[in-house]
This record gives structure tokens, sequence and C-alpha cells, in this order.
């Protein structure tokens, strides 16, 4: 058995090769035409292209040139070229119109011509045409390429200078060279004498040594071959046999130069040159070189062409009055560039002009255009990173160019990165998940209650307050940018006139509360007053407290601030249009006061002042104690960082957060937050377990708001609103029901920044200083009679505090100290109740009221001021 295997033939692989190219996995580079691009490239071709386009025109102009136009030469009767001038025979018939009567003529003229300046070497000599289009399509194409290499073959493309019969036998044969192009090949002759004196001072003409080679590329040479010469022949007219010349030739191909066998049949040079075909209609050709080499008998031309007087002899054969043509004979050197050439120069100045004037044209569109398109670009792109490209649906499609720039502001004001985040829009985080087994009670520790403090505990807190407060070193912060939509007022809530007899606002009952208590603390005592208002709110606060002469405070001690607005979005996380250039907007909510404090300047300027403790509060509190001492003398005491003033939860269901421990930290957990277990939930006392009822009343040290609160730390709460939009036709809508979220941040989210040991929580009686105005007199709570009745009630129990006595005016008997209107929602059964109001300038808390009171009997309604 044979142990040669013949292997089998696997078929070949019609895969292409692994290779970068065939597997198409080039890299791919895609330019991108930007201003900084653009506008540099332009601007360096210009800066380029100019000083070059000088050098070549000052380059072309070093050129030697000498152009005579011999189309209208006169005829001479001559037949050789006389040695000695001579004019005579010259007659007044020109040479084209010689030709134009005797085509088959000949015709000879004579030029006299002067040199000023020796032409350095090289020197050569050209012909020119002008009006001579060869670069006609049908002329340019009317060549024989193949035959041109010395193929014997009738020209395929030559028609109708293929064939023609050959008058010397009458036979048909092909054309060599065949077509348009070498049919009309220029045969004017040229020789060029120089005037000399010999020895005996006799003038005669001698010629000037002229070659006709090396005047061909030699890439073209190479596209030019004469047939194969027959064995035994060495002429070359034998391997021509079998064709005919042009019928424009005065004689065969193989004449052309018969004396240098190199230079003779296609591979003629003249011829060569010829064939090269002229882009313009007006052209110049090389006709001959001088010659420059070594001669023993005339050495006068081995550094150039002298100067001086020369006579050209001209063969005139080439006809151009049929398209009213001119011929040119030209003499000229060379520069390193060649002949003289202005035209390239002239482009590449051309060129760096343009490219200058359309950088500066550029730079001017760019500097009235371009910002706003690379705005538009940058926005286009920002929006596309967090899907808001909607917010540009309208540009330039309705929107006016300032609407469009107003628009792209809005957008560019935008920190898409804070806002833009999807727990924000997911529905399944918004659920009210159970947070019960992270809950905690407040520590024993961190909290006081003010009906378990002895009067001489409160007194010592109220005097390091005070003591504070007149060092300077207390200030106020007024949250104050809400306004009384649901009170049926869109002016700011401290603007609002709850109906007290005095007509006092919220606003002049705090700003008084303040000018007591700078009394009361003595010493020159200056409490500052930080308001922050909203968008909405800010003007009208302002020329508020200007109408009212800042309620007698001064003027430099209050500060306006507004806090951010923020944009507004669909329930699935898209930002609001408004109107078709603006974004629907809404403040940042109250927990937006660490970021205004701190870009507004507000820090600082409390820090410059040498602030120490601060109080925040709400504006819509009648009830508040602005800046009080005790709070203030209480947290002070401690050395907390951070203070809540709290009030009693009422009962498990009220909608109201609690403050306590989540995970270790305090925070505010709204009452939805917690199962109803945890909520009714009691200490052993009967007290619910978690009753710290966050008021919005807090104290922070600057040192803690300046060195650990980060606002941008702070998390967004959503709120479902009923929010006005444009819809995707550009129109107004008024939505009846929510249809998208605003987000808020909480001041009291700052909790989670605070050491354990630094927080402090101060509980007070409700019907002492919490009554809060956010409803109209249609609802049973926190309505402006609520608010009223409170502050009746509040200013009853002081003048009975003080030993006085209030009987109704009317009926002259006394009116009882009835429970507070706040913790009952019978608000009628106050109606009757005894009006009582003491202005806050007269006391702050019930004090100063003794000495007014005290003893006496009052009769309603009472006002003390």
């Amino acid at each position: 058995m044979s142990n040669n295997i013949v292997p089998i033939e696997q078929p070949k692989s019609q895969k292409p090769s692994n290779s970068a190219f065939k597997q198409q996995k080039l890299s791919a580079w895609q330019p991108i035409f930007t201003v900084g691009t653009v506008l540099p490239t332009f601007f360096l071709i210009g800066v380029a292209f100019i000083p070059v386009g000088i050098g070549l025109l000052i380059s072309s102009y070093q050129v030697q040139e000498l152009e005579i136009d011999y189309t209208s030469c006169e005829r001479r009767a001559i037949n050789t070229i006389p040695q000695i001038i001579d004019n005579s025979t010259a007659t007044s018939t020109l040479c084209s119109e010689f030709l134009a009567k005797n085509p088959n003529g000949n015709c000879s003229c004579l030029i006299d011509l002067e040199l000023d300046a020796d032409y350095r070497r090289d020197v050569f000599l050209y012909y020119g045409l002008t009006n001579f289009y060869q670069n006609h399509r049908r002329y340019v194409k009317s060549r024989d390429d193949y035959q041109l290499l010395g193929h014997l073959r009738a020209g395929r493309e030559c028609s109708p200078f293929a064939h023609r019969i050959d008058p010397m036998d009458g036979i048909l044969k092909p054309v060599m060279p065949c077509g348009a192009i070498a049919n009309s090949l220029f045969n004017d002759t040229f020789q060029l004498e120089r005037l000399v004196v010999d020895a005996s001072n006799n003038p005669a003409y001698n010629e000037v040594p002229l070659i006709k080679t090396g005047i061909a590329w030699a890439t073209d040479k190479n596209k030019f071959k004469n047939p194969p010469i027959p064995k035994g022949s060495n002429s070359l007219a034998p391997a021509y046999n079998g064709t005919v010349h042009p019928i424009n030739w005065p004689r065969n191909v193989y004449d052309l130069d018969p004396s240098d066998p190199n230079d003779n049949g296609l591979q003629n040079e003249g011829f060569i040159v010829w064939m090269r075909t002229a882009a313009f209609p007006t052209f110049r050709k090389l006709y001959a070189r001088i010659r420059h080499d070594i001669n023993e008998k005339d050495v006068s031309y081995q550094e150039g062409l002298p100067k001086g007087k020369y006579r050209l002899h001209i063969q005139y054969n080439f006809p151009v009055a049929g398209f009213k043509g001119k011929k040119r004979f030209i003499i000229s050197n060379t520069s390193w560039l060649g002949g003289r050439n202005p035209f390239i120069g002239a482009v590449y100045i051309l060129v760096g002009m343009t490219a200058l004037l359309l950088s500066g044209l550029f730079l001017l569109i760019h500097k009235k255009f371009g910002p706003r398109m690379a705005q538009y670009n940058d926005v286009k792109n920002l929006l596309e990173k967090y899907h808001q490209e909607h917010l540009l649906r309208f540009y330039d499609d309705r929107n006016t160019a300032e609407q469009n720039q107003q628009l792209i502001d809005d957008i560019n004001s935008v920190n898409f990165q804070s806002l833009c985040r999807q727990e924000y829009f997911d529905n399944s985080n918004q659920s009210n998940k159970s947070i019960d087994e992270h809950l905690e009670p407040l520590d024993a520790s961190i909290q006081q209650d003010i009906r378990q403090t002895s009067a001489e505990q409160l007194e010592q807190y109220r005097k390091i307050g005070l003591e504070e407060i007149s060092k300077g070193k207390v200030a106020v912060l007024l949250l104050a940018g809400g306004q009384g939509t649901r009170l049926g007022s869109s002016l700011p809530k401290g603007m609002f006139d709850v109906g007290l007899v005095s007509k006092k606002t919220l606003y002049q009952i705090q700003a008084e509360r303040i000018y007591r208590l700078q009394e009361m603390a003595g010493k020159s005592a200056i409490i500052p007053w930080y308001i922050m208002a909203s968008e909405h709110t800010i003007e009208p606060t302002i020329e508020f407290f200007k109408k009212h002469n800042y309620f007698n405070l001064d003027e430099k001690n209050i500060r306006f601030f507004e806090q951010d607005i923020i944009p507004c979005f669909t329930l699935d996380g898209k930002i609001i249009l408004k109107e078709t250039y603006k974004l629907a907007r809404s403040p940042n909510g109250n927990g937006g006061l660490y970021e205004a404090i701190s870009k507004k300047g507000i820090l600082n300027d409390m820090q410059q002042r040498g602030i120490e403790h601060i109080h925040a509060y709400c504006v819509d509190n009648i009830l508040v104690k602005v800046a009080d001492p005790v709070f203030i003398g209480y947290c002070a005491s401690k050395n907390v960082e951070c203070g809540a003033k709290t009030v009693e939860k009422m009962n498990p269901g009220e909608a109201v957060g609690v403050i306590c421990k989540v995970r270790g930290r305090y925070q505010v957990v709204e009452y939805s937050e917690v199962s109803k277990e945890i909520s009714e939930r009691r200490n052993t006392d009967g007290r619910l377990m978690f009753n710290a009822g966050n008021i919005c009343n807090h104290y922070f040290t600057l040192k803690f708001l300046q060195d650990k609160v980060h606002y941008d730390e702070l998390p967004y709460h959503q709120a479902k609103k009923k929010i006005p939009f444009v819809d995707n036709e550009g129109n107004h809508v008024k939505p009846d029901k929510p249809n998208g979220i605003k987000l808020e941040k909480f001041i009291f989210d700052v909790f989670r920044f605070v050491d354990v040991d630094k927080f402090a929580v101060w509980q007070v009686l409700r019907e002492d200083e919490f009554s809060p105005l956010k409803n109209n007199d249609q609802a049973t709570r926190d309505s402006p009679t609520t608010a009223r009745l409170s502050l009746y009630n509040l200013h009853q129990r002081y003048v009975l505090k003080a030993g006085g006595k209030i009987i109704d005016g009317e009926k002259g008997i006394p009116v009882p100290l009835l429970s507070s209107p706040v913790l009952t929602s019978d608000k009628s059964h106050y109606e009757n109740q005894a009006i009582c109001e003491i202005s806050p300038l007269l006391s702050y808390e019930g004090e100063n009221l003794a000495n007014i009171v005290d003893g006496k009997t009052l009769s309603t309604p009472v006002m003390l001021s």
C-alpha cells in the first residue's frame, strides 16, 4: 500500500484578507469646520500666499524678455537672406495678405530689433499665438496616441484627418501623424541674426547659433516614437511607407529635421512641443534655445545674448487671419521658476487677498452671529445630554432673534446636573415608604419644654440672649418668598392685613418687634434684618418698606435679597416652557436660603458685622417672636450650632412634620412618611412619642452656616402643582389639575450636617408662638381670622398677667379668658371675644405693661400703643 497520501484540495476561500483596509477597520477622520479652524486657516493662507505671490511676481519680472508681434510683418521678395543690411527688397504687401491670396505660396519678412541690455543665459526663443483654441474638446481629442508611439495604422480618433489620397500615386492612405492637432502644426521658421562690425568697421549680420533640441519635456518625449527603420536602410523614409503626411504639411514627417536623425519624424521636439495642447487661447511655445556652449569661432554667446541690434528673419507660413489671431516672437531668459509668467504670482496674491478678505468677512459674521451659533450648538449639546432637546423646538420657528437669545440665556442659567436627576421624577421613589425601623425619638438631653422650665431659668436664658443682642451678635433671617395666592391676593404674604384694628401687616408687626427688642437690649443694640424674597415678591416688598420708611428701623440694617428660581418639570422629568422663549420657573423652596446667603454676600456681611447667632423664621406666623432672646439664650448656653423651636403635635393625624432621629441623624419627617402605628405611639405620660412639631423657626451659628452647610448637597423634594405652559403649537394652556412638578429644598434639611451633640430643640406653647397664615377665611384653620384672634387672645393674656381686667365695652361685664382659637376649628366661637391689640413698640412679650394696666379695668376694644 502506498504511503503517499494525496491531500484533498480545499476550495479557495472568497473571504477578503483580515487587513484593516479590506475589513474596513481604518479609523475615520471627519473634519469639523469651526471658527477655531476656519478663521486661522484663511488668515494663514492669506499671510502665506501674498508674500509668496509678491516673490513670484518679482522673480517673474526679473526675467528679461522681448516680445514682437509680427502678425502684420511686411513681405520681402527675396529667396535668400542677405548678409549685408539691405531694405531695398521690402514691399508694402503684408505676409498675412499674401498668404490669404496665395495659400501655397512662401512669404518671408524681416524685423529689426534691439536689445538694450545683455540677456543672461540661458536664453530661449518662443513663438506665441492669440485666439487659437487648442483646448477645444474636439480638437484635443483629435489624435491617436497609439499611432504616435510608432504604430503604422489609421487613427481611430482622427476623423476627418485620418485618411487622405496620396497625390503621388492616387492611393488612399492613413495620415501619419493623424488628427487636427498634428494637421495644424505651427510651421513658421525663425532665424536670428546679430549686427556686428568687423575690423574694417564694416557692419554685417551674423547668424545667432540656435539649438532646437532640449525644448520638450522628457515625459512627453517618451510618448513619441518613430516606426522601426527597415534593415539595410539608413533613412527614416522607408519606415513611413504606406502613409501620407497631413494635408497642411508641405513635407513628410520624416523630413521635419533630416539633419538630425534623433530629432526627426515623430520624435521631432518642435512637433512634440506643439502636440502638448495649451489650456488657454493665448499661449506661447518653445521654438529653440541659444547655444551657449564654447565655440572657437564666436564666444559672444557663452554668457547669454549680448545687447545690440538684431534682425529676425521669418518664414511666414502659418495663417492666422481665419481665426482673427495674432502671432508673436519672444526672446527670453529664465528664473528658477522658468520664463516670465506673472499669472502665477498674481494668482497667489489674489488667493491670499481673497483669503484675508474672507477671514475678515467671516470674523465680522462671527462677531455678529458666531457667538449666537456657538451658544446654540453648546446649548443643543447640553440639552441632548440631559434629554431636554424639546426646549429648542420654537427656536427660529416662532421666536425673534431677541427671544432666541433670551431662551439661550435662560437655559444656560440652569444647573442641569443638579436638577435633572431621575430619582426626583421616579414615582416609585415618591411613594409612602415607611421608615419606622429607622426612627428614634429625640434625646432628652437635646430638648427642653418651656412648660417644664422654671421662671429663673427662663430669665437666665433671656439675659444671655439680650446680652448677645446688645453686643450686636444676633441677626434675623426672614423667609418672605411666598405670595398670598390662597388668600386671594397676589401680594407678598408679609404685606397682608389680617383684619387687625390697627390694620398692621405682618411686615410691620415683625419690624416693630425688632425695634422694641433693640430698646430692651440697650447699648444702641442693632439687629440686622435679612429678608429673602422671591422673584415675585422682591420688588413689592422693597417698595413697601420704602413707602413706610422702613418702619423706623435703620435702612442700612435691612438687606433684601432674592432666592433662586429653578425650572418646573413635567411629571416625567421634562422642563416646561412657560413661553416659547421662556422656561416655567418657581422658587427653589425655603431651603434655597443657604445658596442665596452664600451667593448674595449675606454671610460675608454677617461676618463683617460680627454676627454669631442667627434666627430664621417664616413670614406667615403672626405670633413669631423675632430674634427671641429666650431661644437665643437657650441655644447659646447649650453651645449648639443649630436649634429648632417646636410645638407639641395636637393629634396623630395633624399634617405637620416632626423632628426626630433617622439613622442617627436629626431630621424632619413628614407625617405621611410614617405608619399610623408609629404616629399614634405614646409615652407613659400619655403624650405622643413623636410630638415635636416643626414650625420653621430655627437657630444657627454663623460658623455652622459657613463651614458645615453645603447647599449643593441638599436634596430636592417634589411638589405636584398646576403649572401653565405652552403646547407644541405655542398656545398657552392653563391646566385644571396638577400637570407638573416644582422642586423645592427645605430649610430643615441642613440638620443632617449637625453633629448629634450640637443640636437643640426648644418646645414652646402653640398659643403663644405659632399661628400661621396659609388659607383664606373659607378654611377652618390657619386663616386671617384665626391669626387675628390668636393675636387678640395672646394680648388679652398679657393684660391679665400684668394685673389688668378687660370688660365688654357695651355691656360693662368682664370678658372671660377663653382658650386659644388655634386649638379648635370652631372659630365662630371667638367672634365675640374682646378685641385686645397691644403694639409691639410697647411690649415685645408682655413686659412693660404693669405700670399701664395693673389694677385697671379696660373696656373693649382695647388698643395699647
